[in-house]
């Protein structure tokens, strides 16, 4: 029988996950939502949001769901992924650097741009979906805060079904193989992954339901990023006309600077995995 209890609970807690690990404005995905919504664009930061959370339930079920031997296959592409990722926010901070607001004429600037709605609501899917699907790091990401957060939910007396028992074994398989600094929080979790990967009997009641509570969660994780995205974009969407506009563009500006140094970092990590 389904232990509906434990998805329940999954659901809760990737929620929770996705929701609040998306509040820092401080990745390529925050800072581009947050730059649109300052003009004003609430579907942008939408669609955006969405296309980069399809990209976080991937990352993330592969991540607790333990297709770990994907990573083996992928990890001599992670360099040209990288570079790809810095060309890719590069160009996104130039197009964000270039814009020039006027909150005065907004409404006009939009009217014009309404035959082409399905196509933006394409490429905006696109910007978000593409900008986590060229960031390797974020399967890293979500496989170490997944495990710390269910062991966490656990040891709290939380049912989550044995999948902190298995996302253990997951990062004692890629722990092997960590190349670069974008890779290092596994380090340091190592320790506990072996512990939890010794409980034999909670990983053998844990694959029996492993497919849907790993689905459990990973959608959760999705939908709690948009929810927080949504909701964020809306707050800036409503106040931002009490910001003065010299304010804005300049706040914009450096969000595009800002993405210029993530695509910088990108292109660091890729010359180190080329050279090491």
């Amino acid at each position: 029988m389904i232990e509906i209890e434990s998805l329940i609970s999954l659901a809760v807690i990737g929620f929770a996950a996705g929701f609040f690990f998306s509040v820092p404005v401080a990745g390529p995905v925050s800072i581009i939502i947050t730059s649109h919504a300052l003009k004003g664009d609430r579907h942008f930061a939408f669609f955006t949001a969405f296309g980069a959370a399809i990209i976080d339930i991937i990352y993330c079920f592969i991540a607790v769901f333990g297709f770990t031997q994907l990573y083996e296959w992928y990890r001599p592409y992670i360099p040209i992924t990288l570079v790809l990722g810095a060309v890719f926010l590069f160009f996104i901070g130039l197009r964000i650097r270039k814009t020039s607001l006027d909150l005065d004429h907004f409404d006009e600037q939009n009217k014009l741009k309404v035959p082409a709605k399905r196509f933006q609501r394409r490429g905006k899917f696109m910007t978000g979906f593409m900008i986590n699907l060229l960031n390797p790091s974020l399967f890293i990401g979500w496989l170490t805060s997944s495990f710390l957060i269910l062991s966490l939910a656990a040891s709290l007396g939380l049912n989550v079904g044995g999948l902190n028992y298995m996302i253990g074994n997951n990062v004692e398989s890629v722990n092997g193989h960590n190349e670069s600094h974008l890779l290092q929080p596994l380090d340091s979790i190592k320790t506990q992954a072996a512990d939890v990967a010794r409980h034999k009997t909670e990983l053998k009641t844990a694959r029996k339901y492993q497919l849907l509570n790993s689905l459990s969660y990973a959608v959760a994780v999705g939908v709690g990023s948009v929810v927080w995205f949504y909701i964020f974009s809306g707050f800036l969407v409503r106040h931002r006309k009490k910001l003065q506009i010299g304010l804005i563009n300049k706040i914009i500006h450096g969000m595009g600077f800002v993405l210029w140094i993530f695509g910088a970092y990108l292109f660091y990590e890729a010359l180190n995995i080329f050279l090491g």
